[in-house]
């Protein structure tokens, strides 16, 4: 008798938890139940809610259905469940009877426990993933299950997704690390997502940046909702890097993720001048006189990337002509006192960056073009005819430079004041030259350069009588 007793006991028990399970809500308030209408579309696993009374799309909602397991027509709730036990056995929430076993209701649960949820089934929201019925998120379904009365009109077709008048909405992913969870979207106070917030990663974001280089706002930026999904591409920056410019950037980035969580973090970015400070020369090689003046800095810029000007701090060294070594110039200017070449070296480091030191070699050829300088010329002398007079007695010649040209000294003889000239005489027929006849005569001394066409020009005025 007490077996019989318990076994009734049990069997109570029972009825008591699937009445619990399964209890219906009372079809009441009739006229609420035409405040909106549903629609289904099977092949999009979107459900869309209308206005009843204007047919505007008003909410839709991400589902799964079951293909054509998921019954066509229309059809009108008939009860609403707390939750409501189905096949496996499962449990979903929120649920909303459409017609026979088809319901409305949340991804299943392994047991009436709100950390028990599928994860798998809850990520193939979007697909057709069901045995017949219409899944949806705890959110969705409360909201039908809230919102729309028993007797709500709902219509399920396969159509396309231009069927879908507000488009599919974007359902997050949650970890399959285990194999039960929460529904993300539950809006239960002891749901933990409520305490879980959007991640951005900065770790890998550069802090500082080269100048002149690409910004990429993104580049090396994560970011992960608060279930765990990567949401990198939802992230908003706020602020830019002038990467033409050097100076300091605060960019903010923010997120917010599909429960409405948010999360915002914000960094110093500085563009920094890491290259070689910039050397222009004009020329690389220019010819200067003899003994003229150079500015040392002359046919030189000297800028960093961004334009500053750098002339003043650089530094300029010299190797003159037969020199082995540079030596450093101290003065702006310099006196090109030796025949040859010069080379002269600038250098100048970044100012943001002293292991950044730039050079370049500029090419001074000094050479002597200047009419060379003859000296022991007089204005006039006296000769006898028939005696032999050596013309260049005492003249010398030699360049600005030093080297000395006396060889080179052309003389030309005139007997008609200077109108007509003989030939330049040789060197030998100058040194003994003979007056044939008694008169004047202009003697012409002409010495040029070499290198140039410069010449200098002197002449000496002999008065020849003859002998006595």
């Amino acid at each position: 008798m007490k077996k019989v007793k318990k076994l009734l006991m049990m069997l109570l028990a029972v009825c008591v938890l699937v009445t619990a399970t399964s209890v219906a809500v009372p079809t009441t308030q009739a006229q609420a139940a035409t405040k909106y209408y549903i629609k289904v579309n099977r092949t999009t696993n979107v459900v869309t809610v209308y206005n009843a009374s204007t047919n505007k799309a008003v909410k839709a909602m991400t589902c799964s259905c079951g293909g054509s397991n998921t019954p066509l027509g229309t059809f009108y709730t008939k009860a609403k469940y707390r939750w409501k036990l189905l096949d496996g056995p499962s449990y979903g929430q929120y649920s909303t009877r459409i017609t026979g076993s088809v319901l409305f209701h949340s991804v299943w649960y392994y047991s009436q426990s709100k950390n028990s949820q599928s994860t798998v089934q809850y990520n193939k929201l979007g697909t057709t993933a069901s045995h017949g019925c219409v899944r949806l998120t705890v959110k969705d379904a409360k909201w039908i299950y809230d919102n729309c009365s028993v007797g709500t009109k709902v219509i399920i077709f396969a159509g396309s997704s231009s069927d879908d008048p507000l488009g599919k909405p974007e359902t997050m992913k949650v970890s399959t690390a285990s194999r039960t969870g929460w529904d993300p979207t539950d809006p239960d106070s002891a749901n933990p997502y409520n305490k879980k917030q959007p991640k951005i990663n900065l770790k890998k974001v550069a802090r500082t940046i080269n100048y002149g280089s690409t910004w990429k706002k993104l580049k090396n930026v994560i970011a992960t909702s608060s279930t765990g999904s990567d949401i990198t591409s939802d992230v908003v920056v706020k602020g830019k890097v002038n990467t033409n410019k050097l100076g300091t950037y605060k960019i903010t980035y923010k997120v917010t993720d599909l429960l409405g969580h948010t999360t915002k973090k914000t960094i110093k970015i500085k563009v920094v001048d890491n290259k070689k400070a910039k050397i222009t020369l004009s020329k690389t090689s220019v010819t200067k006189e003899y003994n003229s003046t150079y500015k040392v800095k002359s046919y030189m810029k000297a800028t960093t990337v961004d334009g500053t000007n750098l002339k003043s701090k650089v530094v300029a060294y010299v190797k003159k002509p037969g020199a082995s070594k540079y030596t450093k110039v101290t003065a702006d200017t310099m006196i090109l006192n030796k025949l040859g070449t010069y080379k002269i070296k600038f250098k100048v480091t970044n100012p943001h960056n002293k292991k950044k030191t730039t050079s370049k070699v500029i090419s001074v050829k000094v050479k002597d073009t200047k009419a060379p300088i003859l000296s022991g010329v007089v204005s006039a002398a006296e000769a006898k005819t028939g005696e032999a007079v050596n013309l260049l007695d005492g003249i010398t010649a030699k360049k600005v430079s030093g080297k000395d040209m006396t060889s080179k000294i052309l003389v030309y003889v005139s007997s008609d004041g200077g109108s007509t000239y003989s030939s330049a005489l040789s060197t030998d027929e100058a040194k003994a030259y003979t007056f044939a006849e008694a008169g004047t005569y202009t003697i012409k001394y002409v010495v040029t350069n070499g290198v140039s066409n410069a010449s200098t020009t002197k002449t000496t005025t002999y008065t020849v009588t003859d002998p006595e």
